[in-house]
């Protein structure tokens, strides 16, 4: 009932004949706030609407330029609305925030979707792959010794941001030195580089079981941060799992038990925060297969 009434009165602004409703931070908030929930819903085609709509805002806003002087040829009569002016610090961090949380809400329904993104800057669709994976190997490496405290295991069991940032940039590494191996196959590179860019794709998902397991074992069954970040948790630990069985059965040789247990309980925790049906549940279909089927091997030789 909240959705639609939400839905409602944001209709309405847009139908403001004089459009001052725009020059207001609100508005935008609100889109945000009815995006995340259609996400957590798994309502991916209105997401998908009014993520379009918060960003068209956000540029009416020019809040992409914030921290940047825009000269008044740039501001299009009758589009580009002028927030109110001010020094207040608090008032612009909740404005840049407000921005960076529709960049963050706009990855990850590109992640699902497969949509280009719309916020993304220029230079990072024209240079080549191989430019691109060393410098975000680069940014990863450096960020990552800036986010220490919130990398740390402890500080997941604590605090959702970390918790999710952890799986997130983990399951980031693994998207990309996965991208690497099946480029470098294509351009014949050498069997070295390719083996190096798995292990660093089995490493990454060995992170996120890890952090997994010393959460779950923190939390509530019924209450948890997993349950508070839901879908936002499920893509990492979609990929990790079905980066491990790829990994495990490139081996071919059966899982040891501890290898079993591990994976089921990955299975158990995307059981927990997706509904049968979902997307990551679905991504993971082939992968929980083969979960099952040594599971049941194993339960066999007892």
């Amino acid at each position: 009932e909240i959705y639609a009434i939400t839905r409602k009165h944001l209709n309405t602004c847009e139908m403001d004949d004089i459009g001052e409703s725009f020059a207001n931070l609100n508005v935008l908030q609100a889109l945000l706030f009815l995006l995340r929930y259609e996400i957590m819903a798994s309502q991916l085609t209105r997401a998908w609407m009014t993520l379009g709509r918060a960003i068209r805002l956000a540029s009416v806003l020019n809040l992409q330029k914030l921290d940047s002087s825009v000269p008044a040829h740039e501001n299009v009569p009758g589009l580009h609305v002028v927030l109110p002016l001010t020094a207040d610090p608090v008032l612009l961090e909740e404005r840049r925030r407000a921005f960076w949380c529709l960049f963050i809400l706009e990855t990850y329904v590109k992640t699902r979707s497969g949509m280009p993104c719309q916020l993304g800057q220029p230079s990072s669709q024209t240079e080549g792959f191989w430019d691109g994976y060393f410098s975000l190997t680069k940014l990863i490496e450096e960020h990552s010794r800036k986010m220490d405290p919130h990398l740390a295991h402890d500080a997941a069991c604590r605090d959702p941001i970390a918790l999710t940032t952890q799986l997130s940039l983990r399951a980031v590494e693994i998207s990309f030195h996965a991208a690497a191996a099946d480029k470098g196959k294509k351009q014949g590179f050498s069997l070295l580089m390719i083996a190096q860019n798995e292990l660093s794709c089995k490493a990454a998902a060995e992170s996120i079981l890890e952090t997994v397991k010393t959460v779950w074992a923190s939390q509530k069954v019924e209450r948890n941060l997993f349950t508070l970040q839901a879908t936002f948790t499920a893509w990492p630990i979609a990929v990790a799992i079905n980066t491990l069985v790829k990994s495990t059965m490139e081996t071919q040789r059966h899982p040891t038990p501890q290898v079993i247990h591990d994976l089921r309980q990955l299975c158990t925790v995307l059981e927990h925060v997706e509904k049968d049906g979902n997307h990551w549940r679905v991504f993971t279909a082939d992968a929980q297969a083969e979960v099952q089927k040594w599971a049941l091997s194993l339960e066999g030789d007892m």
